[in-house]
């Protein structure tokens, strides 16, 4: 399952689109004894090996493509996520009609453009062809470029956002018309990593971002301190309580428990003779007549 970083909402892949929703009809597929060849493969591409031992194809979007996911209903509510939606950095999936199958979507910016390319051993016919794209370079965003540290600081006037992206803003656009099923997607975006150094910082950008801090700053994980007593055994735990008390306490301690325990022995004994099974309330009887029992000692 995968958490939204706004609303912290738990979520399925099927609900995002990731993957198709498995039959709830069919049986889980029984996969074949593994070779000890196809246990190295496997351990290669764990993404791989877990789809494939549960008969699920890949998911659109791995969970090593993206760093952080928002929810549809939050990107609604955000005018910089809608803004940025399905650009560079910012995937989404999406399908243009109800009939299409689902697909990623993924700006490109102009400046992961390769330049032109000539190789002079090369026929002629080749030169000037531009050089495809490598999937490594289409995904890589932008903000891995380190910017200065004075950029940082700086008042830009000019807004860097990127376009907005036709098919993402048609996706939103249908979600805000009341009763519109998703049809054509739910709005939720994929955020690669170094999102938070990608946002525009314009006065107008920068506004909406406040409105976020979580955009702009990761926010601290509560860790809760270590406690000692964890590794502890229920009969350690009671005996260093047992240390802490004054001696006639302890004494007074012991006692009652084994009281208590002789009791619950009695009561437990005819139980266990005729084989019949303890039942809840059978339980609270014996501690009602427990309780009653210590009242009568303390009225005497």
């Amino acid at each position: 399952m995968i958490q939204c970083l706004a609303c912290e909402d738990w979520f399925h892949e099927s609900c995002c689109n990731l993957r198709e929703r498995p039959s709830s009809r069919e049986g889980t597929p029984i996969s074949p004894k593994k070779t000890i060849l196809d246990q190295i493969t496997e351990e290669d591409d764990d993404a791989a090996s877990e789809t494939s031992s549960y008969g699920l194809p890949p998911p659109l979007i791995s969970g090593e493509e993206y760093e952080c996911f928002i929810c549809g209903s939050c990107v609604s509510q955000s005018a910089v996520l809608r803004r940025w939606a399905g650009t560079c950095g910012t995937l989404m999936v999406i399908r243009d009609s109800p009939a299409d199958p689902w697909r990623r979507l993924n700006g490109i910016d102009v400046d992961d453009q390769h330049p032109i390319e000539v190789n002079d051993t090369q026929d002629t016919s080749k030169a000037g062809m531009k050089r495809p794209l490598s999937p490594s370079a289409i995904d890589e965003p932008d903000a891995k470029r380190v910017k200065p540290s004075h950029e940082a600081d700086m008042d830009f006037t000019t807004c860097l956002a990127p376009p907005q992206h036709q098919a993402a803003q048609r996706v939103l656009s249908a979600l805000d018309k009341k009763g519109c099923a998703p049809f054509l997607g739910s709005g939720d975006l994929f955020l690669k990593s170094g999102f938070r150094e990608r946002w525009c910082r314009c006065k107008s950008c920068l506004t909406s971002l406040q409105d976020s801090p979580w955009l702009l700053e990761e926010e601290e994980t509560y860790e809760p301190p270590e406690d000692p007593d964890s590794g502890l055994s229920l009969e350690e735990l009671g005996m260093r309580a047992l240390e802490r008390l004054p001696r006639d306490k302890a004494i007074n301690g012991i006692h009652a428990f084994n009281e208590m325990r002789d009791d619950l022995v009695k009561f437990l004994r005819p139980f266990a003779q005729e084989g019949k099974v303890v039942n809840e309330s059978d339980v609270r009887g014996f501690f009602e007549v427990l309780k009653q029992a210590q009242q009568d000692k303390k009225d005497t």
